[in-house]
């Protein structure tokens, strides 16, 4: 039916929601033992969230062409800081979520103009850096870092904000599978190959009256 005006459009099929189970990523405990001494005035942080309850946790703490990561070396030891260093990006490797569970080749590349996060989940991509939100940017303080919540449960969300929807215009709608975080750039999202073959998702739209 052809529209005679602009209406506002409302995606009514779970964008936005959090996922059925999800995690309270604002209880998540911040804190950090022996911080390194940093050679620059302002290092900036960033927390990564792993498991369906957010469980597991890896600090990122930039600083300048270092990057200081906080995280278990195995899974069943205590935390401790290592530091990699900026080659194009920051190749960070294998993380794990638990003793049993390995993620492979987290990475945080900073000079692309998205600032991806990825890392790979039972071999399958899962990034973050960019949403409906904004970009991802590291924070001056550990209190205020965005949280990236990396093997979570799934819920659905826009990648961009929705253009109106006009009478008479074609308008491209971009949903994307993953899991919310705490910040701007921060929903983890699936690439296409970790989704089943032709399992396109459908909308619900509705357009209220005057």
């Amino acid at each position: 039916m052809p529209l005679s005006r602009l209406l506002p459009a409302a995606l009514l099929v779970a964008v936005g929601l959090s996922p059925a189970g999800a995690a309270d990523l604002h209880r998540i405990d911040r804190s950090m033992k022996d911080e390194p001494k940093y050679s620059t005035a302002e290092p900036r942080y960033c927390l990564l969230a792993f498991g369906p309850e957010a469980r597991t946790t890896v600090w990122l703490v930039r600083d300048g062409d270092v990057l200081h990561v906080y995280a278990s070396p195995d899974g069943k030891s205590p935390k401790v800081w290592r530091q990699v260093r900026l080659n194009g990006v920051f190749e960070i490797g294998d993380v794990w979520e638990d003793e049993n569970t390995c993620h492979k080749k987290l990475r945080w590349a900073p000079n692309n103009r998205r600032s991806p996060v990825t890392v790979l989940i039972g071999g399958k991509r899962q990034m973050a850096g960019t949403d409906r939100h904004g970009k991802l940017e590291f924070t001056a303080t550990a209190e205020a870092a965005p949280v990236i919540h990396f093997n979570g449960p799934l819920t659905m969300d826009l990648y961009r904000e929705q253009e109106p929807f006009l009478a008479g215009s074609t308008n491209e709608m971009t949903a994307v599978v993953g899991t919310p975080g705490i910040g701007a750039g921060t929903f983890a999202l699936v690439f296409c190959d970790s989704c089943p073959p032709k399992a396109w998702p459908e909308a619900l739209i509705e357009f209220p009256t005057r």
